[in-house]
């Protein structure tokens, strides 16, 4: 019978490491819960064989998700394995958001998934220009109840907590670095999504904001007018200019 839960933290995995943890997996008896903190992606590469059982499973690459200096998400090979186990409902993952991430969603789209709690991580990789970057992480960091929706519906699923992040900011080449963060930071947020009564309901989950955010812009800033090169002024609040960017699901 599976035991209830187990938690697992991994760093490394030179052989010695590896070997250590292929001999624990193979004591442990079928999970029904699962949560992985750090290289869970070499991990569930190379050791999980309790995929059966598992009705849960949560991976982190640190204990605080939101708290990461630099994160590389999940394997999207390794996703599209997980989603194929036939009792996982519940599922605790980061991925990245780039302009070209629909891949991700089409794997979701087809998951037997119920709950999925989403963290959205807008840090790029890829070497573009200042302004290009800057551009590709403002579109992805723009999260609002509409894309929370979106989510939703794509993924079929009965609860999903969305929350958007950003790492390596300090990577911006830019003299305004407080005005990049207090931006992302307007762009990036938490929703809770569930149907009642037949009707879909979104709460905003409350956000610490920066201290004097509003007084860290400057509206004469590159950043600036990179946002208002996706999204033009409409009025005399910037916050009220943005909106999230329609997802894009492969076909």
């Amino acid at each position: 019978m599976p035991v209830q839960a187990g938690y697992m933290r991994y760093q490394g995995h030179v052989g010695d490491s590896l070997m250590r943890m292929k001999r624990f997996l193979r004591n442990v008896p079928p999970l029904k819960k699962l949560k992985l903190v750090g290289d869970y992606n070499y991990v569930l590469a190379n050791c999980l064989e309790h995929h059966s059982t598992l009705e849960s499973l949560t991976l982190h690459e640190n204990d605080d998700v939101l708290d990461m200096d630099f994160a590389t998400g999940i394997d999207l090979d390794i996703l599209q394995g997980i989603l194929r186990w036939e009792n996982l409902t519940i599922l605790d993952i980061q991925v990245h958001r780039s302009r070209g991430d629909g891949g991700i969603w089409r794997m979701l789209q087809d998951s037997r998934l119920e709950t999925l709690i989403l963290t959205l991580d807008c840090q790029v990789e890829r070497f573009y220009s200042t302004f290009e970057i800057s551009k590709e992480v403002l579109e992805c960091a723009a999260t609002d109840e509409a894309l929370a929706i979106s989510i939703y519906n794509i993924c079929g699923l009965e609860y999903l907590m969305v929350t958007s992040t950003f790492t390596g900011v300090e990577a911006f080449n830019m003299d305004d670095s407080n005005t990049v963060k207090a931006v992302l930071q307007e762009l990036t947020g938490s929703y809770e999504v569930t149907r009642v009564e037949g009707r879909v309901r979104v709460v905003e989950i409350a956000r610490e904001m920066l201290p004097a955010a509003e007084d860290a812009i400057k509206f004469d800033s590159d950043i600036m007018d990179v946002f208002r090169s996706i999204w033009p002024s409409k009025g005399t609040n910037w916050r009220d200019d943005w909106h999230s960017l329609p997802l894009v699901v492969d076909t």
